[in-house]
């Protein structure tokens, strides 16, 4: 999954993908308006470590849902 595939899917189809590539995920970043997913499928050129996407959804910033990315397996940090 490249970062231009990855945003041509609808809001649901992105998630479903986070969810079934979680090991693939490096971290993903709350924002109170944005959510990033960062994976090395992302990168678009050898210099980066990893890549990164904005959610066409986002998830805010909550102690409810940083322990629900928690609990599923996924890193992740308030930003």
């Amino acid at each position: 999954m490249t970062k231009t595939e990855f945003n041509e899917l609808t809001s649901q189809e992105q998630w479903k993908w986070v969810l079934d590539n979680k090991e693939k995920i490096s971290l993903i970043e709350l924002d109170n308006d944005v959510t990033y997913v960062s994976s090395v499928c992302f990168k678009e050129d050898d210099d980066e470590e990893t890549g990164s996407v904005s959610m066409k959804t986002w998830l805010g910033r909550d102690e409810g849902i940083t322990d629900l990315m928690l609990a599923l397996g996924i890193e992740c940090q308030d930003v």
